[in-house]
């Protein structure tokens, strides 16, 4: 790979894997990647995206089934890609899966698609890069959507540290490997990277910087001016992660043809107008008209869906109330113990001392709210039945997580 100099900087390669239809925010990345010429990343993709690409922004063409075969040739055993997701386990990997890519720089690191960054050379500095070898964006745990790793023989191969990377990349189910265990109260014995780089920091093996160097959730009053992101104080920011933005109750995404120079990230939409000019604020007034008259028709479709239901005799409290008498009880597995129980037509689960309220979602699915480190965790809970036992069961999992299965005491 032939990498560009930058007056002496440690040479720096992102990696990010898409397979799909490109999303709206892509737009947004490559704008936002063109304006920091002393960073490179690399987009893997099946997709056709050549007129967006700006000088250091490269398209590398691959298919998923391909990413596999490579794996399977570098591990050395027969490795699982059952589809795009997994690929969060795979980038701690990606140093030593590509490594053809990241010859020559100094760093290379892993992302996501839904970011918009700011000066990245003006917060990673050339004397924190010279003294960490690990770089990630968050304080508690290794960020998926951003970490940085030296490039060399030993810090390519660090998730070969977890006795569990076997296991990870040769079963289909997405653990989350890349960044911590997601399960309520840490019921899972899987080592993942975070693990790893904890461990080998202890042993004094590593130098790792665990820092908040991301802006996520629902800031509103970003600024991106010619490369430079800021909030509403002037602070200047390394990136802005779009995952809530993207997944709230509503919002605008951006439908602009050509990005201009600078723009402002609000709570719901962007805008090209200061939210404290006199067009920003007439912008503000009518994007806001327009998603309570969204809001409106929503919850009238709601309710006029529920009454047909009640009117023909398919009352749901009715319907959830017997079900979950059904459900109560105690449910062990592995060691650990969980009551469930409900009091007033509040489901719960009692797990450890801690009492965490369940929200049905459909039939014999529910979801567990947990506060972390990190935010708002969502579990899926699921009762059943075992087809071998015909024991009644607790299924608990999440986006992040493998399934633990309890059975009824």
């Amino acid at each position: 790979m032939n990498v560009k100099t930058y007056d002496n900087q440690q040479k720096i390669a992102f990696i990010v894997c898409y397979f799909g239809v490109l999303p709206w925010y892509y737009k947004l990345f490559v704008k936002t990647c063109s304006s920091n010429p002393g960073v490179d990343f690399f987009i893997i993709t099946n997709c056709e995206a050549d007129d967006l690409l700006a000088q250091n922004v490269h398209l590398v063409r691959m298919e998923l089934k391909e990413i596999q075969q490579l794996a399977c040739l570098k591990f050395g055993f027969e490795a699982e890609l059952s589809g795009p997701y997994k690929l969060c386990d795979y980038k701690p990997a990606y140093g030593f899966l590509f490594s053809d890519i990241t010859a020559g720089f100094d760093f290379w690191g892993h992302c996501d698609l839904d970011l918009i960054f700011g000066d990245i050379r003006s917060v990673l500095k050339n004397n924190l890069l010279a003294f960490y070898d690990v770089i990630t964006a968050r304080q508690n745990y290794l960020a998926g959507f951003f970490t940085l790793f030296r490039n060399n023989d030993y810090c390519n191969t660090l998730f070969m540290r977890s006795p569990d990377f076997k296991k990870v990349f040769q079963d289909s189910y997405c653990y989350g490997f890349d960044e911590f265990n997601y399960l309520p109260d840490n019921s899972s014995s899987l080592v993942y990277m975070t693990d790893v780089i904890r461990s080998e920091v202890d042993s004094r093996r590593l130098k790792a910087y665990f820092f908040n160097l991301a802006i996520e959730g629902i800031p509103g009053n970003l600024k991106w001016d010619n490369g430079v992101l800021t909030n509403e104080q002037g602070q200047v920011l390394l990136l802005y992660h779009l995952n809530t933005f993207k997944n709230q109750f509503f919002y605008y995404p951006t439908k602009w043809k050509q990005l201009p120079d600078m723009f402002f990230v609000n709570d719901f939409y962007f805008s090209k107008y200061s939210p404290w000019s006199l067009r920003g604020r007439l912008n503000s007034i009518n994007n806001r008209l327009k998603k309570h008259c969204y809001k409106l028709f929503y919850y009238i479709r709601q309710y006029s869906n529920w009454s047909v239901k009640y009117i023909s005799g398919k009352t749901f409290f009715l319907h959830s109330q017997s079900k979950l008498t059904k459900f109560q009880g105690k449910y062990r597995g592995d060691g650990i113990e969980v009551i469930v129980s409900t009091c007033e037509g509040l489901f719960s689960v009692e797990w450890k001392g801690n009492t965490y309220l369940l929200i049905h979602s459909n039939e014999s699915h529910f979801v567990l709210n947990k506060f972390f480190v990190g935010g708002l965790i969502n579990v899926s809970v699921e009762f059943g039945i075992c087809s071998e036992t015909s024991r009644e069961t607790l299924k608990l999992s999440s986006f992040r997580s493998p399934q633990l299965i309890l059975y009824k005491k």
